[in-house]
């Protein structure tokens, strides 16, 4: 890619704003679009041109990244009308960093190319919006590995670490064992916190005391005082967990992997959303217990 190639940023939520910005900090000239007119502000503050559709975007640039909630909102910014797809060629690559099954990645890629020749790499990532400010992201990278080396140079003004994990599909596999992990910990953490403060403590300590031991984490770090405080500033919200822990319980019963740990976690975040919690940050699961 030539340097002065200006490139693509669609969708500017939580995590999207923080790379798109770091992308802009960095000298790269940017064109981005996001539904929601107002999120494109921040950005062009920063220098970049808003666009006015996803074929807008498409049409200026080589490289076109994206951060969007979940399959359809991709389909619709790449197959849609006015999408990428009614202006890309071959030369053009899509950089996904949304989360969606590695099935759903591998039909949006197989279709995309279908329909206009379109390279696809899907690049899900995991830090949280504190990691994205902190450029301190790591990505896990699906692709063929021409297209993951075209991208890995954009990547890094946001992450520490890209993975090539194989072919497409194979970054959110990826994901997907990592939000085992991490979502089963957020539901722990409402429990150790309550816990916390049943037995006389000041709950929003912990993260501090526990801290290089045994059971520290970055979701502790991250979450933990937030949850003692009952401190929703959003980071990534509990219904954005809901659409990640669905996608893996749909997994578990297309591989006949038992998850119940998860079914559970799942659960609690069911209960949740239907107690109106679905927009308050993920830390805020300890309210159920409150």
């Amino acid at each position: 890619m030539n340097q002065s190639s200006p490139v693509g940023f669609i969708g500017l939520g939580l995590m999207g704003r923080e790379i798109a910005a770091n992308l802009a900090r960095a000298g790269v000239a940017l064109r981005v679009w996001n539904r929601s007119e107002a999120r494109m502000a921040p950005l062009t503050a920063l220098g970049a041109v808003a666009a006015s559709d996803p074929a807008a975007v498409a049409a200026a640039c080589p490289i076109v990244f994206l951060c969007l909630t979940d399959a359809e909102a991709i389909r619709a910014v790449l197959l849609g009308e006015r999408g990428v797809a009614t202006v890309a060629g071959p030369s053009t690559l899509i950089v996904d960093h949304s989360t969606v099954s590695p099935a759903q990645a591998r039909a949006i890629a197989a279709d995309l190319h279908d329909a206009c020749g379109a390279r696809f790499v899907d690049a899900p990532v995991t830090g949280g919006t504190p990691g994205a400010q902190a450029r301190r992201l790591v990505v896990f990278g699906g692709g063929e590995p021409t297209d993951i080396e075209r991208a890995r140079p954009l990547v890094a003004h946001s992450s520490q670490r890209f993975a090539h994990m194989g072919p497409v599909g194979a970054g959110q596999a990826t994901k997907m064992c990592n939000q085992v992990l991490v979502l089963n910990t957020f539901a722990v953490l409402a429990e150790t916190v309550k816990l916390g403060e049943a037995l006389g403590l000041d709950a929003a300590q912990l993260p501090e005391t526990l801290a290089g031991g045994s059971a520290d984490s970055r979701v502790l770090q991250v979450a933990g005082a937030n949850a003692g405080r009952r401190d929703d500033t959003l980071t990534a919200s509990i219904s954005v967990q809901r659409k990640d822990l669905e996608i893996l319980l749909a997994l578990g019963a297309e591989t006949g992997t038992p998850m119940p740990m998860t079914g559970a976690a799942a659960q609690l975040v069911r209960i949740a959303m239907a107690r109106g919690l679905g927009e308050t940050d993920a830390s805020q699961l300890v309210r159920l217990y409150d």
